[in-house]
């Protein structure tokens, strides 16, 4: 805009209704207020302008004053000898002589066309301030990160510097959606960021509403229809795919499963880390976990990463909305942040669902002591993958199945329909919600119940798991003959193969048996009659670990043509290691 765009007649100027101003005394803390903003007139060296009230933004008092209209900057002496405004309702005046900035505040801090305030961005959270066309600030959830930059025709051109890095970088504001996008280094790389304004979604009855947490995390919650406030209620957390955000998923949920709707508060966050993908009035997400350890492991930009920050929001939002228990899925690439929770914070989940995806490499259950493992095992785990899956191939969800068993997770459930693909809406989650619900109640007449089903339909890895369960919360009495006629008949479905393979595990050398016992152990592992098996199957393992790991190495160092033959050696030499039933998965 050029000046002569700003030189308008006194007379077609009228009067604008009172805005939300905030008035920086020179040395004083800044005072927020009402003010209705008079015609203000601008001696330039270009001669004198007259800005339109509706295009004010901010001024800048000093030699020269600065003033900054609908993205232009204007310097020169302001003629204007006071601000009358109310503060708290009272009239007060302000001297310009005695004021340092005045700032229009335009949908939210620092004005709805400003930089100034909290972003969560590409590079971790930062904190600007702008004054007249100037930014300046610092990013990284170490504060160390510095920006430097000028507004250009409301862009923002900026250097910046860390430990690691520096260049020069452009965004441009998305004003109505609270973000930014632009790059660095010459389009070397996306940076884009969303304001962090801590938010509390209001309840609506049958409604979908929007916040964000204390720890960045912008979330989506449908009430249900019948919601009482401060009601106590399960809650269902749904993490996206790539490039998406919670608030699609929480409404398929809401549309797709209505009775989950109604039983259970649906939430769904928005990853941290805005995408590339996003566009004014359609943001976009992704999370991260890549570099992700545990808690406190590593510097901050690795442990303040999405795990991290979904943890603190779940702690907040469980508290804040009286959740009893939190049942926790992601489909794709928050399936892959969904085994991240479940390994690192298991005390926080009643359940997880992940769906599409892999396990991280740090998310592998050998990686874990006891105490972990104890905590973990606690969780029932719904594994879910699409048969016919072309993102994200099948056989990572048969992975993902194998290494819960074979971490020792009492309850593991596949559910792995063979007509569906990376299709998030079409997978069975309510099934899987019903049966960690189920799996993880702490009401001993209900989990009797559900070991009875479990056994009438011969899924014998629940009703041991479930015995299990029951025996840590020491049922009553007069549940005692359901539970022994229960248990019977897991035992009796058990002794039969358990004695023979046990036999086979310490006599026989050349690992025939291995498959056989694989398959067997899926579902009869968590019963009592298969303890004397499981533990000569743990002193083989330990003996075979070392050969295992060895091998292990040379297939995966071998040419795809010879992997073959280098599983061939797995199967003769280390056949108890968890190496054999994944090398097989992978070769095949």
């Amino acid at each position: 805009m050029t000046l002569a765009t700003l030189l308008c007649l006194a007379a077609s100027l009228s009067p604008q209704g009172p805005v939300d101003v905030e008035v920086t005394p020179a040395g004083k803390p800044a005072v927020t207020a009402s003010w209705r903003v008079p015609k203000i007139v601008v001696d330039t060296d270009f001669g004198s302008a007259t800005v339109d009230p509706d295009k004010l933004e901010q001024i800048l008092f000093g030699d020269p004053d600065v003033v900054v209209a609908a993205g232009t900057e204007l310097r020169g002496k302001v003629k204007l000898g006071t601000v009358e405004a109310k503060v708290d309702g009272k009239t007060q005046r302000f001297a310009t002589r005695e004021l340092e900035s005045l700032v229009v505040l335009r949908e939210g801090s620092g004005g709805k066309a400003s930089f100034a305030g909290a972003w969560m961005t590409s590079f971790g959270p930062a904190e600007l301030q702008q004054r007249g066309l100037t930014v300046t600030g610092t990013y990284g959830f170490d504060s160390k990160g510095k920006i430097e930059g000028k507004l250009d025709k409301g862009a923002l051109e900026f250097t910046y510097r860390d430990s690691n890095s520096s260049g020069s970088g452009r965004w441009e504001l998305l004003p109505e959606d609270g973000a930014f996008t632009g790059n660095y280094d010459d389009n070397k790389g996306f940076w884009g960021g969303y304001r962090r304004v801590a938010t509390a979604a209001p309840a609506k009855p049958g409604e979908i509403t929007s916040g964000q947490t204390d720890a960045g995390m912008r979330y989506h919650v449908h009430w249900p229809k019948d919601y009482k406030a401060g009601a106590k209620m399960p809650a269902i957390c749904i993490l996206h795919g790539s490039n998406m955000d919670g608030l699609a998923y929480v409404n398929t949920i809401a549309v797709s499963w209505p009775k989950l709707a109604e039983r259970y508060l649906i939430v769904g966050f928005d990853g941290e880390r805005l995408s590339q993908a996003s566009k004014a009035g359609a943001l976009r997400f992704n999370y991260t976990y890549v570099n992700f350890g545990g808690p406190e492991v590593g510097p901050a930009w690795a442990h303040r990463q999405s795990p991290a920050l979904v943890a603190d929001s779940l702690q907040q939002l469980g508290k804040d909305l009286s959740i009893t228990r939190w049942f926790l899925g992601g489909h794709s690439q928050g399936g892959f942040l969904s085994y991240a929770m479940l390994m690192f914070y298991p005390e926080l989940l009643a359940g997880a669902f992940p769906m599409s995806c892999n396990l991280l490499v740090q998310c592998e259950p050998g990686n874990f002591d006891a105490a972990a493992q104890a905590k973990q095992h606690r969780v029932p785990v719904a594994v879910m993958h699409g048969e016919r899956d072309q993102v994200v191939d099948y056989e990572s969800g048969v992975y993902c199945n194998l290494r819960m068993i074979d971490g020792d997770f009492p309850f593991v459930r596949f559910f792995h329909p063979d007509k569906i693909g990376h299709q998030f809406g079409l997978m069975p989650v309510d099934e899987a919600i019903a049966w960690l619900d189920a799996a993880s109640s702490d009401e001993p007449e209900r989990l009797v119940a559900f070991a009875e089903k479990q056994a009438e339909d011969m899924w014998w890895r629940d009703v041991g798991a479930t015995l299990t369960r029951l025996r840590e919360l020491r049922a009553p009495a007069s549940l005692s003959s359901r539970i022994d006629a229960v248990a019977a008949k897991l035992e009796k479905a058990a002794a039969e193969e358990a004695g023979k393979l046990r036999a086979a595990i310490e006599k026989d050398g050349s690992g025939k048996w291995i498959d056989e016992w694989l398959e067997w152990r899926t579902e009869y592992a968590t019963s009592r009659a298969a303890e004397p098996a499981v533990a000569a199957y743990a002193a083989l393992r330990k003996k075979q670990e070392k050969r295992g790991d060895e091998l292990f190495g040379e297939w995966r160092g071998s040419e795809k043509k010879d992997r073959a033959t280098a599983f061939d050696k797995i199967a003769a030499e280390a056949f108890a290691t968890r190496w054999y039933p994944a090398v097989k998965l992978w070769t095949k």
